[in-house]
């Protein structure tokens, strides 16, 4: 820390504890000075470990804009520059939300001047979501927890490739990577779909296979025009047309001669309708 931010931090703290000091009757109050005293004398002895422990358990009761610049020196005395600088950066955006506190000018000049020397070696990251936000949200940047239940957050983060990992129950866990480079802002859209949505096939309607049609048996085509009869199946003699006519012939013959002998056709009837041939008839008596 330069000379000058140490100056500026070491003549805050003490009106910041005064002004602590003012409000009476709060057991957190009168704990929470005690804290800021102990975290100063610890700082003035150079123990700035104790010192950065005294003063988070002090914010963790109540943290004001001049506390987060205490903070800010220990975490740059220890060699903490990222945390250096994201506590300092901190402290200005509390300065700039309370800006008709009485020591917000002065606060804001030693936080602008610990952002100036903490954050030098450092790029940004801003990262984005679409609200709403999943429940139980989980991102982390290089390990360390980002909140970014707003939808967007900036951090400062070392240069060079900055892993980005973030979870959420019931959602596919998102994995990417930025480069990020000293003195600008890398930007990445954080995206956490549903299992359903990462996998457009489950989206799709299961497709129904078509429903075969009957077979129908197959049939020899027919040929409406034929060119010749279609064949007989050869046989027998018994088969064939001439044989059975030439039986009936014979049978008929046959049957009418018997008769004529036995003189069944007794006379022999008139011409048929006009014609020269005769006709044996018979008499029933």
């Amino acid at each position: 820390m330069t000379s000058t931010s140490r100056t500026i931090v070491l003549a805050l703290t003490l009106p910041l504890m005064a002004s602590s000091a003012s409000a009476q009757g709060s057991p957190d109050v009168s704990t929470r000075r005690e804290l800021l005293q102990r975290a100063v004398a610890a700082r003035d002895a150079g123990d700035h470990a104790r010192a950065l422990a005294l003063f988070e358990e002090a914010g963790r009761i109540q943290m004001r804009p001049g506390l987060r610049m205490s903070l800010a020196q220990e975490h740059l005395a220890l060699g903490h520059g990222l945390d250096a600088c994201e506590a300092a950066s901190a402290c200005v955006t509390d300065v700039q939300a309370d800006l008709a506190s009485p020591e917000s000018g002065r606060v804001m000049q030693g936080c602008a001047a610990l952002v100036t020397e903490a954050c030098a070696p450092f790029g940004r990251l801003h990262l984005t979501m679409d609200m709403p936000v999943p429940a139980g949200l989980r991102v982390e940047v290089r390990g360390r927890a980002v909140d970014l239940a707003s939808g967007a957050a900036t951090l400062y983060a070392e240069a060079g490739d900055a892993e980005v990992r973030a979870t959420a129950p019931g959602r596919d866990a998102f994995a990417g990577r930025v480069t990020v480079q000293r003195g600008s802002t890398a930007t990445l859209a954080v995206s956490l779909p549903s299992p359903a949505a990462s996998n457009p096939a489950s989206l799709a309607a299961t497709p129904v296979p078509p429903t075969p049609l009957a077979t129908l048996p197959r049939t020899a085509p027919t040929n409406p025009h034929p060119a010749a009869p279609a064949p007989v199946a050869r046989g027998g003699i018994a088969s064939q047309w001439w044989f059975w006519t030439a039986l009936g012939a014979v049978v008929v013959g046959g049957t009418v001669a018997a008769l004529a002998a036995g003189g069944v056709f007794n006379h022999t009837a008139d011409p048929v309708g006009g014609t020269a041939y005769t006709v044996n008839a018979i008499d029933l008596r």
